[in-house]
């Protein structure tokens, strides 16, 4: 009612609302109401509104439905370190999800960049496999997965892992670029750390003069120095 008022006091420019009513059987249902003023007096001042009503529970439950699964894709993504992104190839128009944004360490209000500009987030020595890939999946219909590093605004680099795939809809002109994107640098960097331990015993083991054997729990030799 307020929403009403304001729009025929000249407040707000809003013509369309939708809320809920409750259902003569004790249910609510969503309506969208359109109104306008058809008639005002001679200093025109507003004296008549008309409007119609719409049943709009189905839309608008899908509407939630919808809202429902992707803020659970959204909390996964967030868990999980990972994102979404597509590129409408007719457009050229790239979409991410705030997962993407999120790995990338870019504030969703900033926008989606343009695809030439998300590349160049990529580190210069990695970009040509980014390229080569993204172009062999749009001219030849070819699947992707690399894992790379990109140098996020603050100079940060991550290790990230991309899989990328064309999808083409029932008009040939429909084609989407569409894949994921995972941020695994934690795990990436464990697997350094191990590495690195693991050349620091053998490089220990190689300087000790008496023999030295590891054996595991089933007492089989695993190891030995020269």
């Amino acid at each position: 009612a307020e929403a009403l008022l304001n729009y025929v006091r000249g407040i707000a420019r809003e013509t369309q609302l939708e809320f809920r009513i409750l259902h003569a059987d004790g249910h609510f249902v969503w309506v969208q109401h359109t109104f306008k003023v058809s008639r005002k007096d001679t200093n025109g001042v507003p004296i008549e509104v008309v409007g119609i009503q719409q049943d709009i529970t189905d839309r608008k439950r899908h509407e939630l439905a919808l809202e429902e699964r992707t803020d659970k894709l959204e909390l996964a993504e967030a868990v999980a370190g990972m994102g979404h992104w597509s590129v409408d190839l007719r457009t050229n128009k790239l979409h991410w999800s705030e997962g993407v944004f999120r790995i990338y360490g870019i504030d969703p209000e900033w926008g989606e960049p343009e695809l030439e500009d998300a590349i160049e987030f990529y580190h210069p020595d990695d970009r040509a496999v980014v390229e080569a890939a993204v172009n062999s999946a749009i001219e030849e219909n070819t699947p992707f997965e690399f894992q790379l590093r990109i140098v996020r605004g603050d100079g940060e680099i991550r290790h990230v892992i991309s899989r990328g795939e064309l999808k083409v809809g029932p008009d040939e002109d429909e084609r989407v670029l569409f894949g994921i994107f995972q941020d695994v640098t934690e795990k990436v960097e464990a697997e350094l750390q191990i590495k690195e331990s693991e050349k620091k015993i053998r490089t220990m083991m190689n300087s000790i003069v008496d023999g030295v054997v590891t054996v595991n729990s089933e007492n089989i030799i695993e190891d030995c120095n020269p």
